[in-house]
């Protein structure tokens, strides 16, 4: 029951948030986007980059530099939602629906009240755990086309693509 309830918290906060997003910022955010040219082929440096190029919807594409779709073999990747207009991230990895308030300042990225919650799954979760607990651990991030790339002060650990 308490699973139940949290859940539910968990989905109205998300309405709630996506209700209140404003079109027009929307607008502004892509105008204020800077242009980055980066060859695909060679791994993504840590580039300054202005805010709006990260808001948006992600899913996972890698972790530690391995493809999703062979580590998530029998579930869908996670993804996760960069508002930066509420300051918000949030999304799910299947079996638990996360967010936490979010801080950008040029290419460095930090997040606070980081909260997760198991929703009833009947799937190992150590892969989703894993997932969580380094996404709790980026410090910066790059962007190159379609790609977001999270990372600590040692390397890359989480490449998303982009999906809207």
């Amino acid at each position: 029951m308490k699973n139940y309830i949290k859940t539910l918290i968990v989905l109205c906060v998300c309405i709630v948030v996506s209700c209140k997003e404003d079109k027009m910022a929307d607008k502004n955010a892509k105008q204020e986007a800077k242009k980055i040219e980066i060859d695909p082929k060679k791994k993504a440096t840590k580039t300054e980059v202005g805010t709006a190029n990260i808001h948006d919807i992600w899913i996972l594409e890698r972790i530690d530099n391995v493809a999703a779709n062979e580590v998530f073999t029998n579930k869908e990747a996670p993804f996760l939602e960069v508002n930066t207009k509420t300051k918000r991230l949030m999304g799910t990895t299947g079996c638990y629906e996360y967010y936490s308030n979010l801080k950008l300042d040029g290419h460095k990225i930090s997040l606070s009240e980081f909260v997760s919650m198991e929703k009833a799954c009947n799937q190992e979760l150590s892969i989703e755990k894993e997932f969580l607990n380094q996404l709790k651990q980026i410090d910066s991030f790059s962007v190159a086309p379609l790609k977001l790339i999270f990372s600590t002060k040692e390397k890359n650990i989480l490449e998303f693509k982009k999906v809207d």
